[in-house]
């Protein structure tokens, strides 16, 4: 129930919920061992929407960043680059329960109709912080999959919180195969892209019809799905199912832990172990980097002697700004941040914890260790600026997420608004 990491499939996409649904065809290409994903769609049925500006579209999706291309009718294109807020979904995403506040289920297996007839089916569900809702989606069980990787189950089924005030959307996966040439993921290349002007006033005109107020906080960013999680959505050990889930790094004969992959901390690790496990062999250093085409400045300087990472960053804009420390490289969340609130006379600064995508899982909390100092101030020059020590206890290179928002207010940062850098030592590769 693991999918292969690289396949391909028909699809048929419907949306639902909206006055006027849509029903659109293409073809999806995943490559997850590259990081990369195509899906082509054309729209059968519906209208076009702020999402979708061509019936015939190309979405590419390589590791942070995306390429939307529109094919127009009167035989020209555009291409828009953006970053992308979220990550291609590892092939066993929706049977797993990793990730912040995740929970998988197995919901058993029933029939569904399938190319005009009813097909047995194994199905699961996942919840989705992003969305404060959950995905599902259903696996073949009348045949096997024979693939390069092994055999599989052939994914039939997902049904998808939709975007923002737009209807769920259930996919549909027909004629899978392995066998697909590179080749599908150039397309770009002769292509004139430009990075993509993201327009909020759209979205806050489509939040208005539908009763919302964009600069609330809100849980979830789809407040119309019919996938919300609620109370039914809860962790039970299932010893009769006939799908057993395997506990990773566990020795199956004394039921304990593998050492190797690290035993739960006891709080004994003396000061030195800390240190070492903490910056390694690194000594001090100091490094800068620019982002965002240099409106975004960040310097930086490490010292061995008490793990600490002593970091300034700049903006230009008149904007909220954050920079945040993830767990894991260049996501989200979970991670520890300062972020900066500019007025028209201060600078508002306080720090949190990041516990999901939503504005909900941004929670201040001004008594993280891992930051045990932090100002924000806007200078001579008009900049916005974070100023902070990080204490460094996973080693380097250490992962620095910034964000930047539309206006003074916290709210979304938009496709083209966050990013990363790697905090390291110039010898560390």
């Amino acid at each position: 129930y693991s999918m292969p990491r690289r396949w391909t499939a028909v699809t048929e996409t419907i949306t639902t919920q909206q006055e006027n649904r849509s029903r659109s065809v293409g073809r999806v290409w995943y490559d997850v061992g590259n990081n990369r994903k195509r899906e082509d769609s054309y729209l059968v049925e519906g209208e076009l929407n702020v999402f979708q500006n061509a019936k015939n579209t190309t979405f590419l999706h390589f590791g942070p960043q995306f390429y939307l291309i529109d094919w127009n009718e009167d035989g020209n294109h555009t291409c828009v680059i953006a970053n992308s807020p979220v990550g291609i979904l590892r092939p066993n995403w929706i049977i797993d329960s990793e990730g912040y506040d995740a929970l998988s289920q197995y919901l058993g297996t029933e029939y569904m109709v399938y190319e005009g007839e009813y097909r047995r089916v194994k199905k699961f569900r996942k919840t989705e912080p992003l969305e404060d809702a959950y995905m599902i989606q259903s696996f073949d069980d009348q045949e096997v999959w024979v693939t390069p990787e092994g055999e599989k189950r052939r994914p039939l089924n997902r049904q998808t919180p939709g975007a923002p005030f737009q209807g769920d959307a259930v996919n549909a996966y027909f004629n899978h195969s392995t066998d697909f040439s590179d080749d599908v993921f150039d397309v770009w290349k002769t292509l004139d892209c430009v990075e993509r002007d993201f327009n909020r006033s759209q979205f806050q005109e489509i939040a208005a019809e539908n009763g919302a107020n964009l600069t609330e906080g809100i849980s979830g960013l789809n407040m119309n799905s019919s996938f919300h999680v609620d109370s039914s959505v809860f962790q039970q050990d299932c010893e009769e199912c006939d799908i057993v889930y395997e506990i990773r790094e566990v020795d199956e004969e004394s039921g304990e832990a593998d050492e190797a992959a690290g035993d739960a901390s006891d709080g004994s690790d003396s000061e030195d172990d800390a240190a070492a496990s903490a910056g390694g062999e690194a000594s001090d250093f100091s490094g800068s980097e620019e982002a965002d085409g240099g409106k975004i400045k960040v310097q930086w300087s490490y010292s061995a002697a008490n793990n600490t990472l002593s970091l300034e960053a700049r903006l230009s804009d008149d904007v909220w700004f954050a920079i945040a420390f993830p767990e894991e490289e260049c996501l989200m969340e979970p991670a520890v941040s300062v972020i900066a609130l500019p007025g028209d006379d201060a600078v508002e600064g306080n720090s949190y914890t990041i516990n999901s995508h939503s504005l909900s899982g941004i929670r201040q909390s001004n008594d993280i260790s891992e930051i045990p100092r932090f100002e924000t101030s806007k200078s001579a020059e008009g900049d916005i600026v974070i100023s902070l020590d990080k204490v460094v206890t996973g080693g380097f290179p250490l992962s620095v997420t910034w964000a930047k928002g539309f206006e003074r207010k916290l709210g979304y940062h938009g496709g083209s608004g966050r990013g990363c850098l790697a905090v390291a030592p110039v010898d560390t590769e």
